[in-house]
């Protein structure tokens, strides 16, 4: 059974999606050290397949996300930026879709808006 151009384009869209986005630089305390793990912490990231797609919303800590660990995401182009918020990410996936929740949390109070 071949398949067809679409879903060829699909199949590596998804995995270049994927790869991108497990090999991201974690932070080394976003990924839990196995037991009686030493030295560094690997930065790789398992994604779970999941049997039903969610409910597209932007809840974090719904039954879909349960048990998923997120990973913080530490990148940035160039200079490190003096707004840096914590971002996290939880991904899952299925045959069609890759799911992916970001959390995003300020480290520092931002500034009331003044009237000009």
């Amino acid at each position: 059974m071949s398949l067809n151009n679409h879903t060829r384009l699909k199949a590596i869209g998804f995995l270049v999606v994927l790869y991108a986005l497990i090999n991201v630089n974690c932070s080394s305390n976003s990924i839990p050290k196995e037991k009686g793990q030493k030295g560094s912490v690997s930065t790789s990231y398992q994604v779970t397949r999941c049997s039903k797609p969610p409910h597209i919303n932007s809840v974090w800590d719904k039954k879909f996300w349960d048990g998923i660990l997120p990973v913080r995401l530490d990148n940035y182009m160039g200079e490190k930026p003096e707004h840096f918020p914590q971002t996290n990410v939880k991904l899952r996936y299925d045959s069609n879709y890759l799911y992916v929740i970001f959390k995003v949390t300020l480290t520092t109070p931002l500034l009331p808006m003044r009237p000009v």
